[in-house]
């Protein structure tokens, strides 16, 4: 995919031709080759890459809520509103929750194919460099194993803080309903 990204978001890709055809020509930049603008489009692959499990994931739970509290908070006259935020949300929590922790753990250690192979290898000017881009570098580049083992230890217990959490959150949820 991020071949296929190196094509659409070249400065005479897609998707600037896009945003000129659209009037919005000064967003038509070098998004791989500006150290401003780099970081964001790889947060854009990213991000699209995520989306359609997390809709997904959004789907599945919203349509397994029973339909009769809906239906209950229509009759008693709620708002789309306050009825979303005090029945679907609520129910929703877990999702969100896990979403939000697979989505924390992939940024800090899942995106370092996107960068190397987007940017041409953490450019331009360090930019898009994350800690697993930072831990390679040490280690490959500069040899020095120290602080990559830092590095490296500091990645995993970010991950096993954030799983905790998680696994926390959930006894609450079953020990209160």
């Amino acid at each position: 995919m991020s071949v296929i990204f190196i094509y659409i978001m070249r400065p005479d890709g897609p998707f600037n031709l896009f945003l000129e055809t659209i009037g919005l020509v000064r967003f038509a930049v070098p998004w791989r080759s500006d150290p401003t603008w780099a970081i964001y489009s790889v947060l854009g692959i990213v991000t699209w890459k995520r989306i359609g499990f997390m809709v997904l994931l959004y789907m599945a739970r919203m349509l397994s809520i029973d339909r009769e509290l809906f239906e209950a908070a229509a009759v008693d006259g709620a708002p789309w509103g306050k009825t979303f935020r005090h029945i679907a949300l609520p129910q929703m929590r877990a999702i969100i929750q896990f979403s939000a922790v697979i989505g924390f753990i992939e940024v800090f250690s899942f995106s370092f194919a996107w960068i190397w192979v987007y940017t041409f290898r953490g450019g331009p000017i360090r930019s898009t460099w994350n800690l697993e881009f930072y831990l390679y570098e040490q280690m490959f580049q500069q040899l020095n194993i120290g602080m990559a083992s830092a590095v490296a230890v500091f990645l995993l217990l970010v991950a096993v803080v954030v799983a905790v959490y998680r696994v926390r959150a959930a006894r609450q949820e079953l020990t209160s309903s």
